[in-house]
C-alpha cells in the first residue's frame, strides 16, 4: 500500500517543482541562439568596415588596454570580414539547432561557452564593465555572459529534471546584486551615466523607440540620483528575496516565488524596451537581442510548476 507525500520545498522562494525543465530551458536558449544568428546575418553586419568601425568603437569610454585588446583581436579578421561573419552566423545557428533538437547538446554548450568569451570581449567590450557606464538596465554585464550562465544551468544531468537551486540562486544574486553595484557612481555621476546610456542605446533606432528613450531620459535625468537609488533598492530586493530563510514547518512560505520572479520579469521587460531598445534588433547593426530576455528565461527556469507527489511504500 502506498501514500502520496508532497515534495518538501526546502526554501521559502524555491518551489519543489519548476515550470521549465532543463531540457525546456535548453530549447528556449537554442531559439535565442538562432535569433542571434538571424540578427547577426543582417546585411550591414557583413560590411568591410563593421568590425573596426562598429564593434571596436561601440564601447564608450573604454580604457586604453581594453580598446587595444579589442583592436588586436578583431584586426586579423577585418580583411575578409564577410566570410568571418558568415562563420559566426553559422556557428550560432548550429549551437541553437543542436539545443533545440537535443543532439550534441554537451558539445554545443561547451562551444557556446568558448564563443561567449570571445564575443564578450570583442563584440560587447566586457559588457562596458571597465568603463564606468555599465548598468543592468542598459545591458550589463553583456548578453553572452547570460547565454553562458543559462547554458551552464541547463547542462544535461542524468535524473535531474530541473536546474540546480544552488547554482540558480548564485546566478540570480550575481545578476541582480551586480546590478545594484553598478548603480553606484564609481567613475561618473548618475546623470552622466544615464544620459550617455540613453544616447548610445537610441542610435539608429526607429523614431518611436528613439522618442521613447528620449522621453525616459528627460524624466530620469531630472532627478538622476533618486532614480539610481530607487533602481538599486528594487534590484536589491529582487536579488535578496531568494535568500530568505525557509519557512517554519507547517507554515506558509514567507515569500511566494511568483512575486519575486514576476517583479523581475516586469522590470526586465521595461529595461528591454526602454533601456535596451529591444536589443537594437530594429537598428541596422545589432548583433544580439541583449540581456533582458535571458534574465526573463532565468526567472522562468525557477517559476513554480505543478508539484508531482512522490510515492513511497507504507510500512
Amino acid at each position: 500500500m502506498t501514500t502520496s507525500v508532497p515534495e518538501a520545498e526546502g526554501h521559502s522562494c524555491w518551489p519543489a517543482h519548476r515550470w521549465l525543465s532543463r531540457r525546456q530551458v535548453r530549447i528556449v536558449l537554442g531559439v535565442v541562439w538562432i535569433l542571434d544568428a538571424l540578427v547577426q546575418a543582417k546585411p550591414t553586419n557583413f560590411a568591410h568596415s563593421f568590425p573596426l568601425g562598429h564593434l571596436a568603437q561601440s564601447v564608450m569610454g573604454a580604457p586604453p588596454w581594453e580598446s587595444h585588446a579589442i583592436y588586436w583581436l578583431l584586426s586579423p579578421f577585418a580583411t575578409n570580414w564577410a566570410w568571418w561573419n558568415l562563420g559566426a552566423v553559422l556557428l550560432q545557428a548550429s549551437i541553437g539547432f543542436a539545443l533545440v533538437v537535443d543532439r550534441g547538446v554537451r558539445v554545443a554548450l561547451a562551444g557556446s561557452f568558448v564563443w561567449s568569451g570571445v564575443v564578450w570581449l570583442a563584440g560587447e567590450g566586457l559588457g562596458l564593465l571597465p568603463t564606468g557606464f555599465a548598468m543592468l538596465a542598459f545591458g550589463a554585464p553583456g548578453a553572452v555572459v547570460l547565454y553562458a550562465a543559462v547554458g551552464a544551468l541547463a547542462w544535461p544531468v542524468e535524473h535531474r529534471r530541473d536546474v540546480d537551486r544552488r547554482w540558480w540562486t548564485l546566478t540570480w544574486v550575481s545578476v541582480w546584486g551586480g546590478g545594484v553595484m553598478l548603480q553606484i557612481p564609481w567613475v561618473y555621476s548618475a546623470r552622466q551615466v544615464l544620459t550617455a546610456n540613453f544616447e548610445e542605446a537610441s542610435l539608429g533606432q526607429p523614431t518611436w523607440l528613439e522618442a521613447m528613450a528620449r522621453t525616459a531620459a528627460h524624466v530620469v535625468t531630472g532627478a538622476p540620483d533618486a532614480w539610481a537609488i530607487g533602481l538599486a533598492v528594487i534590484e536589491a530586493i529582487v536579488a535578496l528575496a531568494v535568500l530568505l530563510p525557509p519557512a517554519l514547518p507547517g507554515t506558509a512560505p514567507r515569500v511566494d516565488a511568483r512575486w519575486t520572479l514576476a517583479a523581475a520579469i516586469g522590470l526586465s521587460l521595461a529595461f528591454w524596451v526602454v533601456g535596451q531598445q529591444l536589443g537594437g534588433i530594429l537598428s541596422p547593426s545589432a548583433t544580439d537581442i541583449d540581456t533582458a530576455p535571458l534574465v526573463i528565461l532565468l526567472a522562468l527556469a525557477a517559476w513554480p510548476g505543478v508539484s508531482r507527489p512522490a510515492i513511497r511504500p507504507r510500512s
